[in-house]
């Protein structure tokens, strides 16, 4: 059952999405919130993939948490898990992994459900990716809209981009350090995984403080819009319209 505190954040994506499609809703502030919505709702359905993930494997207490109901409040903390890569998003353009789902791993069926676990909120990001860059396939010109609501999307695509090529990294605290850890014994797992919150929070502060290290990486992003399609220019202009503060 999905919990009634998604359903207006899947309500304002599609409502502010289709008055910028319509022209009835212009300007940065309603790109703002289609963008933000969408972003909140991703890392819902990102959750969601790592919990579905869990119970398929074995972990039903993923249920009684409240993670089956893609309810954005059950995903750890509000400030941390949704709060902070909203900030992230709003100040630098930059899709930061956000909630978590804790899994009880004693009960997964094997250590192959771990990885499948990690990879599986991915899964969801990639999904979510692919589903903003189809459109643009066929073109704004062949399909119609505002040029806001594809900027907007455009923008939305990078996020997710970003986020995605962030979570799978081989690091501790990412999911792509989860996917490799079934090939780790226990005791090296569990300490790499103590390091976690500061090689994150060494990544986040090196992002603003010495964005050149990071080149590669947005190299990347970049070029897997490119190869979807995603028009980089009108994301740069929906990065621009969603700072509709400046």
């Amino acid at each position: 059952m999905v919990s009634p505190r998604f359903v207006p954040l899947a309500a304002a994506f599609v409502a502010s999405g289709v008055g910028l499609w319509t022209g009835l809703a212009q300007g940065g502030v309603a790109v703002f919130v289609f963008v933000l919505s969408g972003w909140l709702v991703s890392l819902c359905l990102h959750e969601f993939g790592h919990a579905y993930a869990a119970w398929r494997g074995g972990d039903a207490s993923v249920a009684a948490k409240g993670y089956l109901t893609l309810d954005p409040l059950a995903y750890t903390h509000p400030a941390l898990s949704l709060l902070l890569p909203a900030i992230f998003v709003a100040m630098g353009g930059i899709g930061l992994p956000g909630g978590a789902v804790y899994v009880d791993h004693s009960r997964l069926r094997s250590r192959a459900w771990e990885s499948y676990v990690s990879l599986a909120g991915p899964a969801m990001t990639l999904a979510f990716l692919i589903a903003c860059a189809a459109p643009f396939r066929f073109g704004p010109a062949d399909l119609g809209g505002a040029p806001d609501f594809w900027s907007g999307l455009a923008f939305l695509a990078y996020l997710q981009a970003t986020a995605l090529l962030f979570n799978l990294l081989p690091l501790p605290g990412f999911d792509g350090f989860g996917a490799i850890a079934y090939f780790l014994s226990r005791q090296t797992q569990h300490k790499l995984e103590q390091l976690a919150q500061p090689i994150m929070l060494i990544i986040f502060l090196a992002i603003f403080m010495a964005p050149a290290l990071f080149s590669p990486f947005f190299d990347a992003v970049r070029m897997l819009l490119a190869a979807l399609g995603v028009d980089l220019r009108l994301a740069a202009a929906g990065w621009g319209a969603f700072r509709f503060w400046r």
